[in-house]
Order: structure tokens, then sequence, then C-alpha cells
């Protein structure tokens, strides 16, 4: 839930006040092309890129009238084609838009090298659902460029209204997946706006514009020159904290006002709107005392509290909750924890507040906490706004530290946080001083994958058996969130197409899913397999990786080189048990065991084998945890090498030789 600065929500009042505003025209005719770029043999920005965009301009128009307010973005782009590489992979044009989204004026042209120009037609232009996200269907407009071939210059245009909205915290990127010599925004704010004390900032990220310049039109003109391509890697931090990109807000706020000032004034304001939320009245002391009477263990009191919360009330926006229409509607009007007590339901939010009431009312300090959200940026306090701050959770003040809850969270169980708000600086809420506090981050033992396999091999390789995996913490937050509203047999599915992308020739059956709505007990899979030829070999020999869960996998760091920052979300842990029946009249040549090793303290790897039931069973357990969150690129070669050292013995081998005559 992203909380507003008080001038937002007066903002949101003054767009309606039907303010009239002229449409730009767009203009038909192209701009000329130079012979200097249509001979060019060679890209400037990077001298490997197939193709490279020579200039990527896009103006950006808030606009009202009669009450309704849009942006109308005009994009343009050119780009010089180098090779049969750059020709596949800029020929197909696809526009993303969605149902608040309209796209017009696509218009479309090829220069090829001999100066000849191929137009697009219009006829050839089609629609597509692309993929559907949380019930938002995303759907592109899409062309192939005519004529392209090596050397060509191609260059579209096309016209994006975004209805119902304006340019307020909207995001604009300056990054493609090919190289640019030339970005750039021409802004043009709603002016009427400006008598109301607003004006339009821009906050640049991860790297570095002109100031804006502004023209004869009334647009203001940032550029950003030579912007390499982006290069998609494993691991790496959200885009939106490497790719460079600007943030567009209206703001009453005057720019030369300091972190600590905006902080300040931002923290008073927000503590004196949240305080009346967390009121504690006779309803919720009387639930207070029922849920912690029995217990003088402060550490047992938040954890009632904290269970009963998460356990007995219900969000409104948890799909896997029954809910009608008209309780869904009633739970966005509770007014104070004493609602939320009462109705058994409301959002996330309220949820948290009534935790926090019940907090207070059994003699603790609790308090409104914000942090941002790791799976998108990472947030600093230098920032002089709140948009980044898009979680919540309770701040209980405990033996003179504080500790963060939110029981909205409801798959993981007390005393962690959601990943997204691990390890961030949490600004928690005061009548005078802004306090920021970073947030703990679990322990990998916390987010454990634990997986047993009771398993035969067959005399032909042939591996069948009982697999189980269990999952805790955000390794199973994660999972439990993408099946609570699934039907069983979708679920089912999801778990056979796990196992699939494992061993793509699995027959899978008897599935099973246990704890899925108890998340004081691990999430548990576990399924009937049988994997044909797992074991390779001859007639009198087979090869058999003990490692059965990491069998096929590839090495998680292939590149030798590293463009970003290495990040994981979460600190993780696994343990492994497989027994393997061996077959009649085969036995091991050796037993041998990887040589475990414990890098820098960051991870931990031990695995170890053992021969059981006189020879007819194989015991295989391995254990790794691993302990880093972000690392420099520099620290890229030592922890490839980790993983590599991890990859290489789950690949170690062992030998099977059929039994000679007489047992030898």
């Amino acid at each position: 839930m992203h909380q507003k600065w008080p001038g937002q929500i007066l903002l949101g009042g003054l767009l309606t006040l039907g303010l009239a505003v002229a449409v730009q025209a767009a203009k038909d005719d192209w701009r000329p092309v130079d012979a200097q770029h249509l001979s060019m043999q060679s890209p400037r920005v990077d001298e490997n890129a197939d193709a490279e965009a020579i200039f990527w301009e896009v103006s950006v128009e808030d606009q009202s009238s009669g009450g309704d307010v849009r942006t109308v973005l005009q994009h343009y782009i050119r780009i010089k084609i180098f090779n049969e590489r750059g020709r596949k992979s800029q020929s197909t044009i696809d526009i993303p838009f969605t149902k608040s989204i309209r796209i017009d004026r696509i218009a479309a042209r090829t220069i090829q090298p001999n100066g000849r120009i191929v137009e697009l037609d219009k006829d050839s232009i089609y629609e597509r659902t692309l993929v559907k996200i949380s019930g938002i269907k995303i759907k592109v407009r899409s062309f192939a460029m005519p004529g392209v071939e090596p050397g060509s210059i191609i260059e579209y245009r096309w016209r994006e209204t975004r209805k119902g909205q304006l340019a307020n915290y909207a995001r604009f990127e300056f990054q493609r997946d090919i190289p640019v010599q030339l970005v750039t925004y021409l802004i043009k704010p709603l002016k009427a706006l400006e008598r109301y004390g607003y004006g339009m900032r821009g906050m640049t990220l991860n790297g570095s514009r002109t100031p804006f310049e502004r023209d004869k039109k009334g647009f203001f003109r940032t550029s950003m020159k030579d912007v390499p391509a982006f290069q998609e890697e494993r691991n790496m931090p959200p885009e939106p904290s490497i790719r460079p990109w600007m943030l567009l807000f209206y703001s009453d706020q005057w720019e030369k006002t300091t972190p600590q000032q905006f902080w300040t004034a931002y923290s008073k304001d927000l503590f004196k709107r949240m305080k009346p939320l967390m009121k504690v009245n006779g309803d919720v002391k009387k639930l207070a005392a029922r849920l912690t009477g029995q217990t003088s263990n402060t550490d047992e009191k938040l954890q009632r509290i904290f269970e009963y919360c998460r356990d007995e009330v219900r969000s409104i926006y948890d799909d896997a909750v029954e809910l009608s229409d008209k309780d869904r509607k009633k739970g966005r009007k509770n007014n104070s924890p004493s609602d939320t007590i009462k109705r058994g339901f409301g959002t996330d939010l309220d949820i948290d507040l009534l935790f926090a009431a019940l907090a207070n009312a059994s003699g603790f300090e609790a308090r409104y906490a914000l942090m941002g959200d790791r799976s998108d940026f990472f947030f600093s306090p230098h920032m002089t706004d709140d948009y980044f701050l898009t979680n919540w959770a309770i701040a209980v003040r405990k033996d003179g530290q504080w500790e963060f809850h939110s029981p909205a969270s409801r798959h993981l169980p007390f005393g962690m946080l959601r990943w997204q708000g691990e390890a961030q600086q949490a600004l928690i809420l005061d009548s005078d001083q802004p306090l920021f506090v970073e947030t703990p981050l679990a322990e990998a033992q916390q987010s454990l994958q634990k997986r047993t396999a009771q398993l035969q091999l067959g005399s032909d390789g042939s591996l069948q058996g009982r697999c189980r995996i269990e999952y805790t913490g955000h390794q199973a937050a994660s999972r439990r969130e993408s099946l609570d509203d699934e039907t069983p047999e979708e679920r089912r599915r999801a778990v056979r197409e796990m196992v699939q992308e494992w061993f793509n020739n699995a027959q899978i059956s008897q599935v099973e899913i246990e704890n899925l709505e108890d998340p004081s007990k691990p999430l548990a899979y576990s399924w009937q397999v049988v994997v044909p030829s797992y074991a390779q070999g001859t007639a009198k020999r087979l090869f058999l990786q003990p490692a059965f869960f990491q069998t096929g996998r590839e090495p998680r760091f292939s590149s030798s080189q590293r463009h970003h920052r290495i990040y994981f979300n979460y600190r993780w842990s696994e343990e492994d048990h497989v027994a393997i029946d061996l077959p009649d009249g085969m036995v091991l040549e050796s037993s041998d065991s990887p040589a475990p090793f414990s890098p820098q303290k960051v991870a931990q790897y031990s695995a170890q084998l053992e021969v059981a039931q006189k020879g007819r069973q194989l015991i295989y357990q391995r254990r790794f945890a691993f302990r880093g969150l972000l690392f420099p690129v520099s620290s890229y070669s030592g922890l490839k090498q980790i993983f590599d050292d991890v990859h290489q013995r789950d690949t170690h081998t062992l030998i099977l030789r059929q039994q000679a005559e007489g047992g030898r």
C-alpha cells in the first residue's frame, strides 16, 4: 500500500476541475535522414552491437478537458541495422498496452542502403494478447518492418494515450535492448496546476540526464547520450535498481527540501493520521486480556496476538477467503481496530493496525512503520519523496530494540517479514523526529527446502519411488501465495510441471500437497515418480548420480563476465536425504563422498554417502546454505567459483558394476 503525502491527496481533488488544454496535433512528416547515418558501417555506442538506435524521442503531455484527464505520449525511434542478427531482432515490433491505454497513429518505414524507402502497410498491423498478469490483460499492437536488410535504417512512431491519469509518479525509461545514441524526453505538465502551487518534479535514477530546458511550445526537454544496451543477467538486482530511468511527479514541496526536513514533516503528519487508526478502546482491551492473560512471557504474548490477527481475521484481498461482495465492501470501511474485531475481516492494513492496537493494550509500544520493496527498488532515506515506501509493518519496541511484525502477511510464521521488506531502512513514525531502523534479515535456516526420496534403481538404469519436499519461511510463502487461489487439480499440475522441469521424461503420479493453509507447519509436496534411464551405462556397469534432486541442473552462473551486481532475494538452506535401493546383482565400486567446503562464511556445503543394508542401499545426505544477499561486480568471480564448486560436487558420479560369480 502506497502512503500519500498530504499534497498528493489535494492534487487528486484538483484534477476534477475540468481544466481545458488544447490537444497538440501529431506531425505526419518524417524527419530527414542523415546520409552519414545511412552509410554508417559500425555502431558508435557499442562496437559489438548488431543494431543501434540513432535517436529515441518521447513527448509527454498532460491534458485535461471537460473533467477528463489523460497523458498523451508521442513516441519516435530511428534504428540503424548493422548485420543479420540485428535485422532479425529489430524487424518485428510489439507495442504493449492495457485497457486504460489507447495506441494509435502507428507509422513505420524502412530506408534501405540504396536510399529506397519502403512504407509500412497499415493493414499489416494486428493486435494480440501477450500475457495476463493478476487479472490484467497485456496486449500488443504488432507489425513487421518491411524490406529490412543489413545496412538499413528503420524508424517508427506511435501515439499512446493513458486515459484517466496524469504523469504523476510515472516512470520513463532511458535504456532499451539495443544501444541508443540519444534519448530525449519532452515534458509538458498540466499548466493549470501551477496556480495551486504544484509543479512537476523529475527524479533520475541510475543515470545522469541534462537539466530541463523549456522550449517555445511549453515543453521541458531533457536527454541522455550514448546509453548502452540493457543486459539481463541471472541473479541481478531488480531492473529499476540498475536501469537508468526517470520518475515524474507533481509536488507542492520545494526541490531544495533536505531529506531531514522532508522526513521530519512527513513522519509528524502521518503519525497524527495513523494514531486514531490504532485506538485502544474497551473492545481492544477485552480481547487483548483474553489473548494474553494466561501468560507473563512477553514473546508468548506477542505471538498469541500475532497468530490471532493472522489466523482469525480474514483479509478482503485474499481470493481464498470466502466472503460475499457485500462483506468485501464493508471491510474497506473499518474505521478502527474495534470495527475489525466486530466484523472479523478487513483490509491488510486493518489487520496490521489491529495487531498494533492489541500490542499497545498489552503493555508494548507499537508503531506504524514504512519500508521499501526490494523486489522493485532499493530505497534510501536520502530521497525526498515517499514513493518507494510501498511496504509497511508494525514496529514493536521490546527490551530496548525494535522488532517488526505483519500478521497480514499470512503465509509467514511469527517473527518473519516478507523478504521484500527485509534488510530495508524502515521509517518508524514519530511525533517529533523521524526514526529510520534497518529491518532484520532472516537466517538461512528459516527458509529451508528439505527434500527426501525413497527410490529403487532398476538394472536397466530406471529409477522409481516416492519423493517429498518441505518448504519453510520464504521458500514456503511464495509457493503458498501462488497456489492458494488455485483448484486442487491446478495445484497438483503445478507440482507435476515443477518435477518435469528437472526430468522431462519423468512420469509423475499420486501428487499430494499438505499444510497449504497452515504457515506454522512446512508446506509439503509429495509424489510418485518413474524416471527412465536415470543411470547411464553398459550391460555390466551403471553410472549413478546420487544427488537425485540436482540431476540435470545447469551451473547457476555460466558467463565469465558480469555487468550488474549479484543479488539474491533472501538467505536460504537445503537439506536432502536420498535412499536408493540398488538392483540385484550389482555392487558399488566405491562409495566416496564429495569434499565439504565453507567459503568465506557466505556458503556452506556438505555431502555424505553411506552404504546400508549389507551393500544393497545407498544413502546420500546433502546440506547447503547460502547467507549472502547483495554483492558488488568485483565479487562475481568468487561467487561463481562457489556455485561451480557446488555444481561439480552435485554431479559426483558413482559406478555400479555387475557382481561377479561367487559374490565378488
